[in-house]
């Protein structure tokens, strides 16, 4: 997807340029979170991210991914949900709910981040990907320091993948601009903001993984057959383990 020149309203009064001292920091703090306040309409309208995979709900494989690559790790929701109750993870309901699209959950754990903790970064995943690689934080926050950028985002095949992004706290003002404008999705917004790539499976020879033949680390979970590809994936896996 090619860049576009930024034209629109919630970036014309705000200065793109983040000086690299505040970007390129040795040891960037970041926080992350795990999407999970959308609508399973793929899904029979049931909430995905309960779905028992090998015997655990389908959220708790996406949290011991994400949760050892950053500082404290939160979970995105529309409202407090018992059922998605973890003993040590915050619930961040949405601000405005029934807004639609996922940019309302990004701006309200941005909003909570920013307000609770010394995090400069936030890192996106969503809760039906159960095989997420185990250096995603890594490689989006050095893409994006490396071009100073306040946002980053994968690409696989060619393909943006922007719920796998980190976000930095400088664009908490444009972000709520853009939501009280009414833009609900992150391609929407990402198209003007100019993020950072992470080219995880492109032809380049930087690709952080290379091997076409490998499986989808992004693989997500929106059917009931993607379910069951899942199970058979994961039970190779552990096979593969012992």
């Amino acid at each position: 997807m090619a860049p576009v020149m930024c034209l629109s309203w919630w970036s014309a009064q705000w200065p793109r340029a983040i000086s690299r001292q505040l970007l390129n920091t040795a040891n960037p703090i970041a926080a992350g979170v795990v999407l999970a306040g959308g609508i399973s309409r793929r899904f029979g309208g049931r909430d995905k991210s309960l779905a028992d995979l090998h015997g655990r709900r389908l959220i708790d494989h996406v949290v011991d991914r994400l949760r050892p690559q950053v500082r404290r790790l939160l979970i995105s929701v529309e409202a407090p949900l018992t059922a998605l109750e973890f003993p040590d993870l915050a619930q961040i309901p949405d601000r405005l709910p029934g807004h639609g699209g996922p940019l309302i959950g990004l701006v309200s754990v941005l909003h909570h981040m920013v307000e609770t903790g010394p995090e400069d970064w936030l890192i996106l995943a969503p809760c039906d990907a159960p095989f997420l690689p185990d250096d995603l934080a890594c490689r989006l926050l050095d893409a994006a320091r490396c071009a100073g950028r306040t946002c980053s985002l994968v690409s696989f095949e060619n393909e943006w993948q922007p719920t796998f992004s980190a976000w930095h706290r400088a664009l908490l003002p444009r972000l709520n601009e853009a939501v009280e404008q009414g833009a609900g999705g992150f391609k929407q917004f990402l198209r003007h903001e100019h993020p950072a790539v992470v080219d995880w499976r492109g032809a380049g020879p930087d690709s952080p993984q290379a091997d076409p033949n490998s499986p989808n680390p992004f693989f997500n979970i929106n059917t009931a057959l993607d379910l069951d590809q899942a199970r058979s994936r994961l039970k190779d896996e552990l096979a593969g383990d012992t």
